[in-house]
């Protein structure tokens, strides 16, 4: 059991850091002259040399992306049913929706997605038990507050 103190300090310091990185320095990843998106691009690259066709493998299937931020590295799998779950989840599609300036809204991939559950990864969620064909999840078990609950 994970005590309600350890998860308060969880979602007050780490999970706000994380949404200010997201909301506030993401941008690093986009060529300002170009527009060019290098986020986009290391996603393609990540899922193509690990032996996946985004083009293809992942047509009609129902995935699930665990701790997928604002910018679900599955938003490049084509015709797939994108299911996230992430804890900021509300925030994110909350900051999509008001302009923070004036490219935020459209890299803020996580509106485009089929359903959103805004809860941490910890959280057995009953509706998703056995749904999914593919789950992914990239980079996030390092922000989770309790770890073996997930693996």
């Amino acid at each position: 059991m994970i005590s309600a103190d350890r998860r308060q300090a969880w979602t007050e310091k780490a999970q706000q850091g994380e949404f200010d990185f997201w909301m506030h320095h993401w941008k690093i990843l986009i060529d300002p002259n170009t527009k060019k998106d290098w986020f986009l691009k290391y996603k393609k690259y990540f899922f193509d040399n690990g032996g996946f066709n985004v083009e293809k493998d992942f047509y009609h299937k129902k995935v699930v992306d665990i701790g997928a931020g604002p910018r679900p590295l599955t938003y490049v799998f084509v015709g797939a049913n994108i299911t996230v779950i992430e804890p900021l989840g509300d925030r994110f599609l909350e900051a999509a929706k008001i302009k923070i300036d004036s490219d935020s809204q459209e890299y803020i991939e996580i509106q485009r997605v089929e359903k959103v559950y805004s809860r941490p990864a910890e959280e057995f969620i009953e509706e998703l038990g056995g749904t999914a064909d593919v789950v992914v999840s990239t980079n996030s078990l390092d922000h989770t507050f309790a770890r073996k609950f997930i693996v």
